[in-house]
């Protein structure tokens, strides 16, 4: 049996309520789904002004490390360096800032191995690199430079020994070495 030949109305009717359906069922999915909906509800970054946001990571030797707990306020300021172990300009920048800390008293230098490779990875490029002035703790999964806008390394922060980042950079390139030094220079007076 043949179905009855159906009205071009009644065709647009059947597709109306197609598409009817499906965003109402559209609709239920992104209710149930938390933050689907509310992107702009997404926290803003945090940057130069505010307070750092506590992390809580490991070392290359797998040791805990809390930078509230372990490094705030221990010196007066504090470089924090998002990087990884094949960034060729990751290891300029920590070459400048080991250099200019060995200098300084009143500077840590925490280099935040953003590696997927791991704490392994991390303990070999440590020990090859030989910055003695560098702190280094593990973030393999990336989830703590997007707290602060970073979705590349390399990037830094600089904070002081209340918490309060004086000073927010990413990416670095040969050619503004100098100009990087001066503006860190004028940071940490």
């Amino acid at each position: 049996p043949r179905l009855p030949a159906t009205s071009e109305s009644e065709e647009k009717n059947m597709k109306v309520r197609a598409l009817l359906a499906l965003a109402l069922s559209l609709l239920f999915v992104l209710s149930i789904v938390p933050g689907a909906i509310a992107a702009d509800e997404e926290p803003k970054p945090l940057g130069t002004g505010d307070m750092f946001k506590n992390f809580s990571l490991q070392d290359a030797d797998g040791k805990g490390v809390s930078f509230d707990s372990d490094i705030k306020g221990k010196k007066n300021h504090t470089a924090i360096l998002f990087m990884n172990t094949a960034c060729s300009a990751c290891m300029m920048e920590a070459t400048i800032l080991n250099n200019i800390a060995k200098g300084r008293d009143d500077l840590a230098v925490v280099a935040i191995l953003v590696d997927a490779r791991g704490a392994g990875a991390a303990k070999a490029y440590q020990a090859s690199q030989k910055f003695e002035t560098i702190q280094y703790v593990v973030d393999s999964d990336f989830t703590t430079p997007p707290i602060y806008g970073f979705d590349f390394t390399p990037a830094m922060l600089v904070v002081d020994k209340g918490g309060k980042i004086t000073m927010s950079k990413g990416g670095f390139r040969r050619t503004d070495a100098e100009k990087f030094k001066d503006e860190l220079a004028k940071v940490l007076k």
